[in-house]
């Protein structure tokens, strides 16, 4: 039993230390080349005069085949590493990611929507039952609003229908959605992190580019809740149970920025009251002018 203990802990040991270290760079060839592009006669990886991997060579269906996975992200295995290193090593991916280690990871906005296309491709190809998703209830409201010819009723309703349209669109959209969502999040994030202590001077660009991965990762976990929902259940969905993202955000936002859980737990409260009062002041502003349109017809 101690012997089982003993290394049980030093796998711990070793997973922690690649939690914490950045993914390492491939190692130098000695290997002379003759560039296929510029001609340049070098030894390395890649040309120094104009960057073209040494590793190109003619084209045959392999390569095709590679090229086509590139397009996906997995021809280079970019994307799984990505994917994996947001899995087990959130946040710390995401701080190596913004500062600098970009080489070993695929590009966040191309995951996005690489994931998001996987996701909804499955979502509507596989056989079964599509669970109801919450924003269905939403829009069942308007169903509710029965017309009875007056101007108020009627403005209720075409309020209801632009919130649908709007569900809609985003559910159609996901991908490009979540960037403007990302976008929001950032401008609250800069404000309510601000000058964190693992990177006191991240400016609006890094946190855009820091809840556009976290935003893939829960795209992913998403991924993998929909597969094993529809494993045991042969019903299909893509909503995650509660509770769930606000704790990805939590322990992301603690690596990547480096507050104690306490210190990350009450800005994480703060962002999402921020939030609410936000679209509590959207909403607010929308009544105003509708009634102020109303009061308008009714003179």
């Amino acid at each position: 039993m101690s012997d089982w203990k003993k290394q049980m802990t030093a796998r711990w040991h070793r997973f922690r230390q690649w939690q914490l270290s950045p993914e390492p760079a491939a190692p130098m060839t000695a290997t002379e080349h003759d560039c296929l592009n510029c001609g340049e006669h070098y030894a390395g990886n890649y040309c120094p005069r104009c960057g073209q991997s040494a590793a190109t060579a003619r084209y045959t269906v392999r390569h095709a085949m590679t090229y086509v996975a590139d397009v996906w992200g997995l021809g280079s295995q970019g994307m799984l590493r990505t994917i994996l290193h947001l899995l087990l090593r959130p946040g710390r991916m995401i701080r190596d990611y913004l500062d600098g280690h970009r080489a070993p990871y695929f590009s966040p906005f191309k995951m996005l929507f690489v994931v998001v296309t996987i996701l909804y491709l499955l979502y509507n190809i596989l056989p079964g039952e599509q669970v109801a998703q919450t924003s269905a209830e939403i829009r069942s409201a308007v169903g509710e609003v029965q017309s009875d010819g007056t101007q108020e009723v009627d403005d209720v309703r075409s309020i209801f229908s632009m919130v649908n349209r709007f569900i809609d669109w985003s559910e159609n959209n996901r991908a490009l959605s979540s960037l403007f969502g990302a976008l929001f999040v950032a401008l609250m994030t800069s404000v309510v992190f601000r000058r964190p202590p693992a990177r006191p001077d991240m400016n609006l660009a890094e946190h855009f580019v820091a809840n556009i991965l976290i935003d893939g990762q829960v795209f992913v976990l998403s991924l993998i809740y929909l597969i094993g929902y529809y494993a045991f259940t042969l019903k299909l969905t893509y909503t995650l149970p509660p509770g769930v993202i606000p704790l990805v955000y939590l322990v992301d936002f603690r690596l990547l920025y480096g507050y104690s859980w306490w210190g990350t737990l009450w800005r994480l409260v703060a962002l999402v009251a921020l939030y609410l009062a936000i679209i509590f002041l959207l909403v607010l502003i929308v009544g105003i002018g509708v009634g102020i349109h109303v009061a308008m017809n009714a003179a």
